[in-house]
C-alpha cells in the first residue's frame, strides 16, 4: 500500500508522537524504581507523620530564634566595630612610624653637624 505524499508528513508527526507516549511511560517507570532503591538504601521508609505545633510552642520558637538572631547582631555589630577600631589604630601606627623616621632623620643631621651648617646658610 502507497501512502499518498500529502499524508507522509502526518504519518511520520504521528510515529513520533507513538515514541514519546512510549518514552514517557518508560522515563517514569524508570524514575519510579530509581526512587524506590534509593529510599530502600537510604533507610528511609514510609514518611513519618509530624506532629502539629500548638500556639504555645509556635511562639516559643518564635521567642527563641528571635532572641537568637538579636544576639547575632550584637555580636556582629561589635565584631564590625573593633575591626574598624583595630584598622584606625594600625593607620595612626604607620602614621607615627613615618613622623619617627622624619624626627631621627632630621636628630641624625644634627648630631652630624649638617642641621647648624644649614641653618647658617639659610641666616645669611
Amino acid at each position: 500500500m502507497l501512502i499518498p505524499p500529502k499524508c507522509v508528513h502526518h504519518h511520520f508527526i504521528l510515529l513520533l508522537n507513538m515514541f514519546s507516549y512510549c518514552e514517557l511511560f518508560f522515563l517514569s517507570v524508570f524514575h519510579r524504581c530509581e526512587v524506590k532503591v534509593k529510599t530502600l538504601q537510604t533507610r528511609l521508609g514510609k514518611p513519618a507523620k509530624i506532629p502539629e505545633f500548638n500556639e504555645g510552642v509556635a511562639d516559643e520558637l518564635g521567642a527563641k530564634i528571635l532572641s537568637d538572631l538579636i544576639i547575632a547582631t550584637i555580636l556582629y555589630a561589635m565584631l564590625a566595630t573593633e575591626y574598624v577600631v583595630y584598622k584606625h589604630f594600625e593607620d595612626n601606627q604607620a602614621v607615627k612610624k613615618q613622623e619617627m623616621k622624619k624626627a631621627d632623620s632630621i636628630t641624625h643631621a644634627m648630631r652630624n653637624g649638617r642641621w647648624i651648617a644649614f641653618r647658617s646658610r639659610s641666616h645669611r
